[in-house]
């Protein structure tokens, strides 16, 4: 996917940005291009002018911050950026504090991390640590931004990557032959069923032709909920 990543903070420059550049480093390593990359200080006009113009760029998939989602008197990502959204993303909040408190801790309740979508654009805003960066990461990002994830990404919110996403990245499969006795369980031969008081049924092990008490082996008709054996026939 195309990203652009913005660092808010009052004194960070590109050299001194480790957290956007994990966040760089991560997506390129992924496959991801990377479009634009900013830094801004911690205003709100500021910073919503970069976002509004990435909003804006047809070739921008998704906006990546980092920085000032906590609760001192200069973060201000939550109030520059929500204004612009159309639809919140509740899910990610939630989803990166159970990270969180995985590595910090109940620190992670003084982050406002969020995420929304703006336009056709989808932002994710993270704290401005290098390991909330990390975390974001390596637990959400790399999974929601890969269109093999399943039972789905966010790669197949986007228009321009829907038929890939749905179709061209879905694995082929081979079916599995069955097993003798019509039982799709890989590697096992099914023999007829039978009802336990419980209701429930267990495999009862095959019988040979011309053992003692012997018939003609039988057949499971699972997916039909009937069992079938030497001509007889039991519903379930």
């Amino acid at each position: 996917m195309n990203i652009a990543v913005l660092t808010v903070s009052d004194t960070r420059n590109e050299e001194t940005d480790t957290s956007g550049g994990l966040l760089i480093e991560r997506a390129k390593t992924a496959g991801h291009a990377l479009v634009e990359r900013a830094i801004v200080k911690d205003e709100v006009a500021d910073i919503r002018a970069v976002v509004t113009r990435w909003i804006a760029n047809p070739d921008i998939d998704v906006v990546l911050t980092t920085g000032g989602t906590g609760f001192s008197l200069r973060d201000v990502t939550p109030e520059a950026i929500k204004p612009l959204f159309r639809r919140e993303m509740d899910g990610f909040s939630i989803v990166f504090h159970q990270v969180s408190l995985g590595t910090v801790g109940v620190s992670t309740l003084q982050s406002r991390a969020f995420a929304g979508q703006a336009g056709e654009t989808f932002i994710f805003c993270v704290p401005g640590s290098t390991g909330a960066c990390r975390d974001a990461w390596d637990h959400v990002f790399a999974l929601e931004f890969d269109s093999r994830f399943r039972p789905c990404s966010l790669v197949g919110q986007i228009e321009r990557y829907r038929g890939y996403a749905h179709d061209e990245a879905r694995p082929s499969r081979q079916r599995r032959p069955r097993p003798h006795g019509g039982c799709q369980r890989q590697g096992r031969k099914c023999a007829p069923r039978r009802a336990v008081a419980s209701g429930r049924v267990r495999c009862l092990p095959k019988t040979r032709h011309g053992a003692r008490g012997s018939q003609p082996e039988g057949r499971c008709d699972h997916d039909r909920g009937t069992r079938r054996h030497h001509g007889g026939q039991a519903h379930l």
